[in-house]
C-alpha cells in the first residue's frame, strides 16, 4: 500500500499545480505587449517564420535578429516565431503590426507583401476577423467587424481568414480557432506555470522606461 501511495504522489503533485493555474500580472504592461496571430486564406495558413519578418533584439544565441534589421521602433517578430506580435509600446493596431512587415491591412482587403491584394470577390469569399481575450475560454471568441484600427491588448488571440460565405465556413473557422497558439502568456510572463520565455531587450519609449521584473 505504501508503494502505491508514493506512486501516485507525483500525479496528485501535478494534478494540484494544473488545478492552482492563476495569470500573473504583466510586470511591464507599458513595454512588453504579447499578442498570438494567424492569417488565413482559404484552406492556406500564411506562414510568417521567415527571417525577412524578425526584428528587433533579444538575446536568444539562436537569434536572426540584429541591432540594424528593425522594420518597426515598437512592433516585432522575434526569434523565427511566427505567431507572437511582441509590441513594446501600447496603442498599436493590427494594421500597424501587418504594415511593419510589409502587409497592408486596408477597410475590405489585405494587400499581401507580394503586392497582390486580397479582397471581397464574386465568390462570395470575404474577410472576417475574431478576436478572444485572455483569460481564455471555449467559447469567448468575439467576431468582430473587419477592423484595421483594432488596437490589440495583451495576451490577444487574432485570427483573419478570408473564407467562403457557404455551409462549411463554420465548421473550417472552428477548426482555425482550434489551431490557434497561446504563447503570448508565456511572453508576457503571465502564465509562470509555463517557465521563462528566452530574455528579450527592452525597446521602451524613453518616457515610459522598462521595469526590470
Amino acid at each position: 500500500m505504501k508503494r502505491i501511495i508514493l506512486l501516485f504522489l507525483p500525479l496528485l503533485a501535478a494534478c494540484s499545480l494544473f488545478a492552482h493555474k492563476e495569470y500573473a500580472p504583466n510586470p511591464d504592461p507599458e513595454n512588453h505587449i504579447h499578442a498570438d496571430f494567424a492569417v488565413w486564406i482559404g484552406d492556406e495558413k500564411l506562414d510568417f517564420t521567415d527571417p525577412k519578418y524578425m526584428s528587433g533584439v533579444s538575446t536568444d544565441e539562436t537569434s536572426h535578429d540584429e541591432e540594424d534589421e528593425y522594420h518597426h521602433q515598437h512592433l516585432h517578430l522575434h526569434d523565427g516565431i511566427g505567431h507572437v506580435i511582441h509590441t513594446h509600446k501600447t496603442g498599436y493596431t493590427i494594421a500597424d503590426f501587418l504594415g511593419s512587415i510589409g502587409f497592408s491591412m486596408g477597410t475590405q482587403c489585405m494587400r499581401l507583401e507580394s503586392g497582390v491584394d486580397i479582397c471581397p470577390n464574386e465568390l462570395s469569399e470575404t474577410w472576417r476577423m475574431f478576436v478572444r481575450h485572455q483569460p481564455l475560454k471555449e467559447n469567448a471568441w468575439e467576431e468582430r467587424a473587419w477592423d484595421p484600427d483594432y488596437a490589440f491588448q495583451d495576451m490577444d488571440q487574432i485570427l483573419l481568414t478570408f473564407q467562403k460565405d457557404d455551409s462549411a465556413t463554420a465548421a473550417k473557422i472552428e477548426e482555425q480557432k482550434t489551431a490557434m497558439t497561446d504563447d503570448a502568456c508565456l511572453y508576457s510572463k503571465t502564465c509562470p506555470w509555463r517557465g521563462d520565455p528566452p530574455t528579450e531587450s527592452c525597446i521602451a519609449d524613453p518616457e515610459i522606461p522598462c521595469v526590470i521584473p
